[in-house]
């Protein structure tokens, strides 16, 4: 997920969501969210990436799945 991390985006339902699932979750954004959401990990495979290059980006898009 590339999202802002603020609270009409509802990033925290996809995080909970992924720890009921117990899947594989990137997030890729920053806000003044972020604490918050990293609170909400209850799931090992969920991680959290603050920025990255768009060469890396492009990489995330490749692999994901959904």
């Amino acid at each position: 997920m590339v999202s802002a991390l603020v609270p009409y985006k509802r990033v925290d339902l996809v995080i909970e969501a992924f720890n009921a699932l117990d899947r594989k979750l990137i997030v890729v954004g920053s806000g003044p969210l972020a604490p918050a959401c990293w609170k909400l990990r209850k799931n090992e495979k969920i991680f959290f990436l603050e920025s990255v290059s768009d060469t890396r980006l492009r990489e995330l898009y490749a692999g994901a799945k959904a």
